[in-house]
């Protein structure tokens, strides 16, 4: 069933997934890869991700799923009941696409507007390289 579907693919996203911010534009980007092509596969199928695959020097084959903006978001609230490893990453990651939306269709994005939303990005790279950055105060702050 349903439930089942997501906490398996919890516990997946828990080892093999990453949540970050897209270089290019900083919103919410998910990303999910490993070895077992199958769960990949239902992995995006679940989340209507995009799945590719990439050949390593080895001949090894990596099966890969990445998700941006809404659709990640959407994925990481499904995701995150069942999340350990990853779920201060997911809550990180919905903030940050949180106030990508809150200034998305503003054409006149403030500086402070732009500070929070680097601040939010920031935080995420600091927890996925293992950084205490002594920021999460600033992030709550209006």
């Amino acid at each position: 069933n349903e439930r089942e579907k997501l906490i398996y693919l919890a516990g997946l996203f828990d080892g093999e997934g990453c949540v970050s911010a897209a270089s290019s534009t900083g919103c919410l980007r998910v990303d999910f890869g490993m070895c077992h092509g199958p769960a990949v596969t239902l992995f995006a199928e679940t989340f209507g991700a995009w799945q590719g695959q990439q050949v390593m020097k080895s001949g090894r084959i990596i099966y890969q799923s990445t998700l941006h903006r809404q659709k990640a978001a959407d994925a990481l609230e499904k995701l995150l009941p069942w999340l350990q490893a990853k779920e201060t990453a997911a809550q990180l990651g919905l903030a940050l696409h949180k106030e990508y939306l809150r200034t998305y269709r503003s054409h006149k994005r403030s500086e402070t507007d732009q500070l929070r939303r680097l601040l939010y990005v920031k935080r995420l790279s600091d927890h996925n390289h293992g950084r205490q950055t002594g920021w999460e105060d600033a992030l709550h702050r209006p």
